[in-house]
């Protein structure tokens, strides 16, 4: 008996387990299918308004000009960072880079230029006061208005509360004519697109294409400044009356038979593809406010696997769906003209609309996922751009001028897997070109080909070696012309004192905030929030990934970009800097960068080693390695000079214990060790020339000094030579031939643009009450959010002189906390300089061994 009623009671207990989990199932089905019903329209402000609420539907920025609108600053560029030869240290305007022929331009010029681009004024900060409801300080050069005369009823219709159900919106850029293409795609993907579709792992995806309309011009004639354009393809072959009428009339039955058309009152021709590319971000922008989908923007002949977009962002965090920027990634193209070179007409473009010989960096417009976010600030940003008909390379403009990271599409995708595997009736692309792997292989080719050369004129070196070195030895090395620099150089003992010389404007500085529902789950209300706010928040209600947006408000929350332009033009600047501007140097080595030595300045590679003023023995080793392998650099090379440099504090204090919130840090700072270190260093100072010495205590949590002293003597004292810098900690080391490989692949393709180093992304922040994880402890007050920006790790990174000029006067106003590479990361992000991966180069770094009785490399304990 006892047994049966044992039997009943299991029974009873699986059967209510089993009900729980029906209804679990049951309650999932019903939020991810019709949880859209329960959505309220979101209640930020958008300044794009619906001015008509029928058709057709016209769109109008809403914006008020600034009372000091006449003070607008705007960008220049110094003409050193984009002419080959002959510059005069001016600041050039839009107007003057017209003026400049296409081979005058540096190959390698700065990609700041894009920032000069019209309008030539911090767009990022204008987006932002657009968002806020803010006045603005000039007008947009493009609208600002947008009419539509069709609108998608099945998707993001304003009037139909059922067409704003869709995680993801996918935008096909149509040519007017192509009725069979889009046909084609209302096949393929009628099972899982709008109304009749069915959710894919409970997402639903929506469908619409963007059209203009036909041209009232009946022929394929264009006139594009003063020459004429006879447009044969891409659509110029249906230019004709005939053709233009039928498609006028297939058009019309289109339109009264389908409801996923967005047309835009715009002449639909290839050199209207601008204009329909901001009239579909502008579109999905506004109308599709109430969801805020992913949006993903193809052209016709891109047929994508539904599927496969559906199970790759169904997999990733809601959060990590807000960084989405993602696409086929090119850059450094020509840019065609008219006349003097190869011309191809469709892709011609004038000096006054890209002065430019090349494109930087871009996103491939058949194929570009983007968060609504970006979609935002973008469709924007695109109003205050000057157009032409390039539309993927001004997408990439108004991207750079909006401070947005493009990301491979490999990040999230397999190459072979984006397009469908349905049969079809399309005149496609091939999925070839999403495979970064084969234009990989042809890089490699050329790298292969240029070891070869580099090859034979070092075989060529050993013959000629006696002429060679005479003709290196008397050769008057020209040096690049000094740039303006804010810090001056003044004696200071048997040492330097550098020193930041400014003015400080009387008008208050625009401080960063961030919307509540960027930052925190529960602050679903448009409001603002200062630092201050942001450190109240605990780390568990933070959103992830964390906003780029929240690291803008870190101390000080001012436009630090602007800022360091503003100082690098000896302008004034809107307020002074939050950390010490004068840095001494007691000890500057000779052997690199002396003011008062003209052979110092004549490398081209500077290796400066970060190095605890304890750890003579690592010191010594780097020392050996780098006497071993500069004669082989300089041989594979040909000509290109390294200079090795350590930089070290002082170990001055006899304190012994750092307390940092209710942790208590054991330093070996008591007088013997003192004593011994001071002895040490005297010995090392007189017989070595490669040390920079800063007046600062050497110590663990003073890294974040070291590296302020670090990039501002590399910036003020290299100033003639301009070297490309690798930072190393003294634990770690390369091998001389995996540098040189990687300096080979570099240097050529952007010697001014390098910022690379071994990437670290979503860091985690600790704080004290991590067992065995304080030394990596923040308050905070010091970093209230729970995920440091990307950053790159401390054990090396390479840079270019220009950035790490930038960097060095970012840091003067950006607050400090001892975790260095975080926080450089985070100065990075603040001036919109994101640091570039090198996984090659890191697997090839050796880490130098510490034997016992050595003083480093870490030289601190810690107690609870």
């Amino acid at each position: 008996m006892r047994i049966l009623w044992s039997l009943r009671r299991s029974w009873w207990g699986i059967s209510r387990y089993f009900c729980v989990a029906l209804f679990g199932f049951a309650l999932y089905t019903y939020t991810t299918e019709y949880f859209w019903v329960l959505l309220s329209t979101t209640d930020t402000y958008w300044p794009l308004a619906l001015v008509t609420s029928t058709s057709p539907f016209e769109v109008a920025l809403e914006y008020t000009l600034s009372a000091n609108s006449s003070n607008l600053t705007k960008w220049t560029i110094l003409d050193t960072l984009v002419l080959k030869e002959g510059s005069k240290s001016v600041q050039l305007s839009y107007e003057d880079l017209v003026n400049i022929s296409d081979k005058q331009w540096r190959p390698d010029f700065d990609p700041n230029v894009q920032m000069v681009y019209p309008q030539a004024f911090n767009i990022s900060s204008t987006v932002d006061q657009l968002l806020r409801n803010e006045p603005i300080q000039e007008a947009p050069i493009n609208g600002p208005r947008f009419r539509y005369l069709t609108l998608s009823r099945a998707v993001c219709h304003p009037q139909s509360l059922s067409s704003h159900r869709y995680n993801i919106v996918i935008v096909v850029k149509s040519n007017i004519a192509n009725f069979n293409q889009r046909q084609e795609f209302r096949r393929i993907y009628n099972e899982y697109t709008n109304t009749d579709g069915r959710a894919l792992l409970g997402l639903r995806v929506g469908l619409v294409f963007s059209v203009g309309i036909p041209r009232s011009q009946q022929n394929n004639i264009f006139k594009r400044g003063k020459h004429e354009l006879r447009l044969t393809i891409s659509g110029g072959n249906f230019l004709n009356p005939k053709d233009l009428h039928r498609i006028a009339v297939q058009f019309e039955e289109e339109q009264s038979k389908f409801n996923d058309l967005i047309v835009g009152d715009y002449e639909d021709t290839y050199l209207n593809l601008t204009t329909k590319t901001h009239y579909s971000f502008t579109w999905a922008a506004t109308f599709c406010r109430r969801r805020r989908p992913t949006i993903l923007f193809i052209d016709d002949d891109v047929p994508i696997s539904v599927k496969y977009l559906v199970r790759v962002v169904r997999t990733l965090p809601r959060q990590n769906r807000s960084t989405f920027f993602h696409g086929r990634i090119t850059g450094n193209t020509r840019t065609f003209r008219f006349e003097n070179g190869v011309s191809i007409p469709k892709w011609n473009v004038l000096k006054t609309e890209v002065p430019w010989p090349k494109y930087q960096t871009y996103i491939m417009g058949y194929y570009i996922l983007a968060s609504f976010e970006h979609v935002e600030r973008l469709a924007l940003a695109m109003l205050f751009t000057q157009k032409f008909p390039v539309e993927d390379a001004w997408i990439g403009v108004v991207a750079y001028k909006v401070q947005l990271l493009m990301h491979p599409v490999r990040e999230l995708f397999d190459w072979n897997l984006i397009l469908t595997r349905m049969e079809h009736n399309l005149t496609a692309i091939s999925p070839w070109v999403f495979n970064i792997s084969k234009m990989a292989c042809r890089r490699s080719l050329i790298l292969q080909g240029v070891l070869c050369v580099s090859a034979f004129i070092v075989l060529m070196d050993t013959f000629f070696s006696p002429a060679h070195r005479a003709d290196m030895a008397s050769r008057n090395w020209s040096l690049e012309e000094p740039l303006i620099w804010p810090m001056t150089v003044r004696q200071y003992g048997s040492g330097y004192e550098v020193v930041l010389n400014y003015q400080v404007n009387s008008t208050n500085a625009t401080r960063f905030t961030v919307l509540g529902q960027f930052v925190s789950r529960r602050w679903a209300k448009g409001m603002s929030l200062r630092f201050e706010d942001l450190m109240q928040i605990p780390d568990h209600l933070w959103r992830r990934p964390v906003h780029p947006q929240v690291y803008k408000t870190y101390p000080q929350a001012i436009n630090i970009s602007d800022t360091v332009d503003r100082l690098l033009r000896d302008r004034p600047i809107e307020e002074a800097p939050i950390n010490n501007v004068v840095f001494r140097y007691l000890v500057v080595g000779k052997s690199v960068c002396h003011p008062d030595i003209a052979a110092s300045q004549n490398y081209d590679v500077v290796v400066m080693v970060k190095s605890s003023v304890a750890n003579f023995e690592a010191r010594e080793h780097i020392r050996q390695v780098f006497r071993a392998n500069s004669a082989h650099w300089e041989r594979l090379h040909l000509g290109l000079r390294f200079g090795l440099v350590f930089s070290i504090g002082l170990r001055s204090s006899r304190q012994n214990v750092l307390q940092r919130g209710n942790t208590a840090f054991q330093l070996n700072s008591d007088e013997k060790t003192a004593n011994r270190i001071s002895h040490l260093l005297k010995e090392e100072l007189t017989n070595n020339d490669d040390l920079i010495l800063g007046e600062y205590e050497d110590n663990y949590f003073n890294l974040t000094l070291k590296m302020q002293y670090s990039y501002s003597w590399i910036a003020t004292f290299c100033r003639r030579s301009r070297p490309t810098v690798l930072f190393l900690d003294d634990d770690g080391v390369f091998v001389g031939m995996d540098l040189a490989k990687t300096l080979i692949r570099l240097l050529p393709r952007g010697k001014d643009r390098l910022l690379h180093g071994k990437i670290v992304r979503r860091g985690r922040v600790y704080r004290y009450d991590r067992p065995g994880l304080e030394k990596w402890g923040v308050s905070k007050s010091e970093v209230p959010w729970p995920e440091y920006p990307t950053y790159p790790y401390g054990i090396y990174v390479l840079m270019s002189y220009s950035n790490i000029q930038r960097l060095a006067l970012g840091m003067l106003f950006t607050k400090p906390y001892h975790i260095d590479d975080s926080w450089l990361g985070l100065v990075a992000t603040r001036m919109g300089m994101h640091f570039r991966n090198i996984p090659h180069l890191a697997s090839k770094v050796r880490l130098l061994r510490a034997t016992k009785d050595a003083l480093g490399p870490i030289d601190w304990q810690w107690s609870a």
